[in-house]
């Protein structure tokens, strides 16, 4: 059965203003064969048409920053991230690849980001000392307009969509009652249940709570002050995390040896912590760039694309 697949490839191509998606994996046919499932490409055409047409128009995906597990020892891990990565940006077809071909002088970033979320804890019995780990991203959700919102169990990737390898369950959920918000500034008629699930959302990933001065404009997704709101909180939390701990998973490592299981809190960086809000960081689109796919040894990581993908 394919029917969870073409309803988000429905709900991507009707898209009027937004797409929001948090999956545990985005593997797509913009990552080359054997892959088959279009989701990737449909993004691609959509924004395609937002640019031409000069629309405001908003993709905002949240993923893990890597696969469960030890993906630093399991070369199976890192062919999973590999496939992710050339999905997204490392081939010549990905996604972002064919954007910037087709666009060179456009800002992709107004139209498409990619996030991640990351927390920190102080270390029991250790004052001022602080440990940080991802958030793991285990929900398969796609809210589109805030009007309409799928929820269920199928990641973006073969195995999920192709309708004959895992089994999946999910609904659309279409709610009648309506509230009334705007988009880009402009009146719109949203869903109560999908605007209030993707303002829940995003105010828990922005640590906003209804008092905060800004918690009302997460109410306009895509009007700069909402999506600024959301853009710039990434980008400061990922540079605080940046500051405070060597060994994370981010741009400016390209090899593994320079990814700690554990890591290191800089000496004073706790200081520094109080500056990250909620839990929002940039997806580290560089991370390993140089070195993931020479690192994996395909005979030992060979169960199979099927497997991966």
């Amino acid at each position: 059965d394919v029917s969870i697949y073409n309803a988000y490839l429905y709900y991507i191509e009707t898209a009027q203003h937004f797409i929001y998606i948090e999956n545990q994996y985005f593997i797509s046919s913009t990552g080359g064969e054997p892959v088959q499932n279009k989701i990737a490409s449909a993004i691609a055409d959509r924004i395609s048409r937002a640019i031409q047409a000069r629309e405001v128009f908003r993709v905002v995906i949240v993923l893990p920053i890597h696969p469960e597990g030890t993906y630093k020892e399991d070369a199976s891990q890192r062919n999973v991230m590999n496939w992710q990565y050339k999905t997204i940006c490392r081939s010549k077809t990905s996604l972002l690849t064919r954007l910037s071909e087709e666009f060179p002088d456009e800002d992709l970033e107004e139209y498409i980001s990619f996030y991640s979320l990351r927390k920190f804890q102080e270390i029991p019995g250790r004052m001022h000392e602080f440990a940080t780990e991802q958030i793991y991203v285990h929900s398969k959700l796609m809210i589109v307009d805030d009007k309409v919102a799928i929820i269920g169990s199928a990641n973006i990737n073969d195995r999920s969509f192709l309708g004959d390898r895992d089994s999946e369950i999910a609904a659309v959920i279409e709610d009648k009652n309506s509230v009334s918000i705007c988009m880009n500034g402009q009146p719109f008629q949203a869903a109560a249940f999908a605007h209030k699930l993707r303002k829940d959302l995003w105010s828990e990933h922005l640590g906003l709570r209804i008092f905060n001065a800004d918690y009302s404009l997460l109410s306009d997704p895509i009007h700069p002050n909402g999506y600024n709101l959301w853009t710039k909180a990434a980008k400061k939390n990922t540079e605080v995390f940046r500051q405070i701990f060597d060994g994370i998973p981010d741009n400016r490592v390209q090899h593994l040896d320079g990814v700690h299981k554990s890591p290191i809190m800089n000496e004073g960086g706790h200081s520094l912590l109080k500056h990250v809000k909620g839990h929002l960081v940039q997806f580290p689109l560089e991370f390993l760039a140089s070195t993931l796919e020479d690192s994996i040894d395909f005979t030992s990581a060979s169960l199979g694309d099927d497997v991966f993908t």
